[in-house]
């Protein structure tokens, strides 16, 4: 693993933006060992790498700035503690709905 982080390391320190399937071909290796390979460098190496999956900016890239950095936290799992948070709120109404069903049998 250590040898495919450093290998993207060195892909994104060039400034270019790489999708995954440009990595995947260039490194000759997974889809899943690029995003396990980017998480680890993102969570233990704190490498403020950013990604999209938008048309016009779709790859990976690093933040050229704190601020461009921290918006695309807030927006990339910001996004998905509200997805989260939404979806617990359906678990926790369907568990009541069938505990009551359970009980006015």
């Amino acid at each position: 693993m250590n040898e495919l982080k450093n290998r993207i390391k060195k892909l994104l320190i060039s400034g270019k933006t790489w999708t995954r399937k440009e990595l995947e071909a260039y490194l000759d290796v997974s889809d899943r060992m690029i995003r396990l390979a980017i998480h680890d460098l993102r969570d233990n190496d704190h490498m403020p790498i950013c990604s999209s999956s938008a048309s016009g900016k779709r790859g990976y890239w690093l933040a050229k700035s704190a601020d461009e950095y921290l918006r695309f936290g807030e927006r990339e799992y910001g996004s998905r503690i509200e997805s989260s948070e939404t979806s617990l709120a359906h678990v926790k109404q369907t568990a009541y709905e069938w505990e009551f069903d359970e009980v006015s049998k």
